[in-house]
């Protein structure tokens, strides 16, 4: 006679929250957005580089605060955020050209749009 056992679900699951955990976190050199949304419309931000290329990085929700990861490679020229609407095409903020680097965290007011170290 063959017994099978099982692994109990919560042991299941903490070994794939111990496994994914270290992938799940940002990288530490990774470089950081902190975007204070501050309007009652919910904003998907970009990043623009010196080509006129954009990377989508994420969304702002209204009236709060979210952290966006910026990944490697990092650019070294300067680059611009620009948030727009869910859904348009047209440019609601457009940052003033900020230098990205490992471990720098930016701020970026909304609807103010100021950028701050």
């Amino acid at each position: 006679m063959h017994i099978r056992t099982r692994w109990p679900a919560w042991l299941a699951l903490g070994l794939t929250i111990l496994l994914a955990g270290p992938a799940m976190r940002p990288a530490p050199d990774a470089a950081r957005l902190v975007v204070r949304n501050g309007t009652y419309s919910s904003l998907l931000i970009s990043m623009r580089d010196d080509t006129g290329q954009e990377i989508r990085l994420g969304q702002a929700p209204p009236e709060f605060t979210n952290t966006l990861v910026i990944r490697e490679p990092i650019p070294t020229s300067p680059v611009r955020f620009v948030a727009r609407l869910a859904g348009e095409s047209s440019v609601l903020y457009d940052s003033e050209p900020v230098r990205l680097g490992p471990d720098v965290q930016l701020r970026w007011r909304l609807p103010e749009n100021v950028i701050e170290r």
